[in-house]
């Protein structure tokens, strides 16, 4: 027997669907592809109701065994045909949670495979899994368990380096000093080492643990803020960044989320005023969101803190940073600290709208964001790549947007 590593964060423990109670259903407005396997079990159901929906719901297309059809949505309210009037699933609810699909069966959770470990994950573009993230102080504490099973998985090793840098991140998120951007800032100047390294080896451990609790040191004692304080104010590059992923949004061609979101981008276009709705953000107007963000937000997270500790917290686990995806480990940073920032910015615009921050314009921040940017893995890589595209080869300007 061989013995496996699982590792989940109490996020995904406490996780269940709360299925026609959700504020944004997943079965509408997103198309579902079925394997073969579920293609025929539906079309020849023995259920009638099942196998009557399948005939005129599913179009086959045979691409291949994962991708055999998929789910024609109404074309009127963009629902799944399978979606009852109650919003409960009719297959589910006639045949079975087996019966459903991987895709139905399995979102929003995620799962990696490594050779000798498993680790589970949860998508924020489902408005539960946001709000859970949020209300439980606790949502990104860890546990570990060990499982038996007759092999190993068919999957790479797991990298030492990028797991000791990813954990060394998490207890420095989590280490109850200083602000969220602080202990960011410490993440950058600890990712400058580790990339001079490119691989950790056993000699250069002690090295980075040893730099790891001086940055500690630095954050506890005030070294930190006093560094990030004397940090000339960039809003230029706050402005270049709001403005490519306002347009990037506005361009989506996602539907579900769409609503929600759009309704932060109006107010972001209409309180900080596009120049001629020309998408292009003023360095000037950065000051409206500095201001909506210390009148409306900094007092609500100083009483919330554990907020946005959980969402970067998120961010480091859901990404494996510092993962090998062709980028460098600053790149990666880069990508997390861009998406937190313009996050920041819709809680603000949120936030001044309805004269006060609430844990309800979180939520809706958060799932209608990654509905539109990680919903699947051709959409978190375009979104990545168009955040890449504007930090002009200079990584560690990311360390602007923590002022």
């Amino acid at each position: 027997m061989k013995e496996i590593l699982v590792t989940e964060p109490q996020l995904f423990s406490n996780f269940s669907c709360i299925g026609n109670a959700c504020k944004e259903h997943c079965c509408s407005h997103w198309k579902i592809v079925f394997d073969k396997k579920t293609v025929s079990r539906y079309l020849n159901s023995d259920n009638i109701e099942v196998r009557n929906i399948a005939s005129s719901a599913i179009e086959v297309t045979k691409q291949n065994i994962n991708n055999w059809g998929y789910v024609k949505l109404d074309q009127k309210t963009g629902a799944c045909p399978f979606l009852s009037s109650s919003n409960l699933c009719t297959v589910h609810s006639n045949l079975g949670a087996k019966a459903l699909s991987t895709t139905c069966s399995t979102y929003p959770r995620q799962t990696r495979y490594y050779q000798n470990e498993r680790q589970h994950t949860l998508n924020l573009s489902c408005p539960q899994v946001s709000k859970l993230l949020i209300i439980d102080p606790n949502a990104m504490s860890f546990k570990q368990q060990s499982q038996l099973q007759s092999k190993f998985y068919d999957a790479p090793v797991i990298d030492f380096s990028a797991k000791l840098v990813q954990l060394l991140c998490l207890n420095i998120l989590n280490s109850g000093l200083g602000r969220v951007e602080e202990q960011l800032y410490v993440i950058v100047k600890l990712s400058m080492l580790v990339e001079k390294m490119s691989v950790i080896k056993d000699e250069n451990v002690h090295k980075v643990m040893e730099y790891y609790e001086q940055l500690v040191s630095d954050l506890s004692n005030g070294q930190v803020t006093l560094e990030l304080n004397n940090l000339r104010v960039r809003n230029d590059i706050k402005a270049n960044l709001i403005s490519a992923v306002y347009g990037y949004f506005k361009a989506s061609t996602s539907v579900r989320g769409r609503a929600v979101l759009s309704h932060y981008l109006q107010g972001l276009s209409e309180y900080c005023e596009f120049q001629n709705n020309s998408q292009i953000f003023s360095p000037e107007k950065v000051l409206f969101v500095d201001l909506y963000w210390e009148k409306y937000c900094k007092p609500w997270f100083n009483e919330n803190d554990s907020v946005l500790r959980n969402i970067v917290s998120y961010k480091f686990w859901q990404s494996e940073y510092p993962q090998k995806n062709g980028r460098n480990i600053l790149s990666n940073l880069y990508l997390i600290v861009a998406e937190y920032y313009f996050l920041k910015v819709l809680f603000a615009i949120g936030a001044h709208q309805a004269k006060g921050l609430n844990n309800e314009i979180i939520v809706d921040v958060l799932y209608s964001f990654h509905s539109l940017s990680q919903h699947s893995p051709v959409a978190s890589e375009n979104f990545h790549r168009m955040i890449a595209a504007i930090n002009l080869n200079d990584d560690l300007s990311l360390i602007h947007l923590l002022k």
